[in-house]
C-alpha cells in the first residue's frame, strides 16, 4: 500500500504554464487513455524562460542551483515518527 503521508512532485499537467495554456507543447503523445507525454523545442523552452523569467538548468549551473535550494529548504515541517510509532 502507498504511503499516503508523502508528497509527491506535482505531474506536468498539473503546471499552472501547461494546464493555463500559456505554454504549448510542440508535440503530444498519447501514451493511453489519460496519459500524453509532451514534448518541447529547446527553442520553446528557450522563449519560455524568456517570457516568464525562468532560469534554465543545465550541467553548468545544476549543482549551483541545487545548493541554492538546500540552503533556503524549509525543515520545519519534516515528518518524524512518533515515539508510540516506533517498532523497535
Amino acid at each position: 500500500m502507498p504511503n499516503r503521508n508523502r508528497h509527491s512532485p506535482p505531474t506536468i499537467s498539473r503546471i499552472p504554464y501547461l494546464r493555463e495554456g500559456m505554454i504549448l507543447p510542440d508535440l503530444v503523445v498519447p501514451m493511453s487513455e489519460h496519459r500524453t507525454f509532451k514534448y518541447f523545442r529547446e527553442e520553446t523552452l528557450e522563449t519560455a524562460a524568456a517570457k516568464y523569467g525562468w532560469t534554465l538548468i543545465d550541467d553548468s549551473n545544476r549543482k549551483t542551483m541545487f545548493m541554492d535550494m538546500v540552503r533556503r529548504m524549509d525543515m520545519s515541517y519534516v515528518w518524524r515518527r512518533n515515539d508510540k510509532d516506533n517498532d523497535d
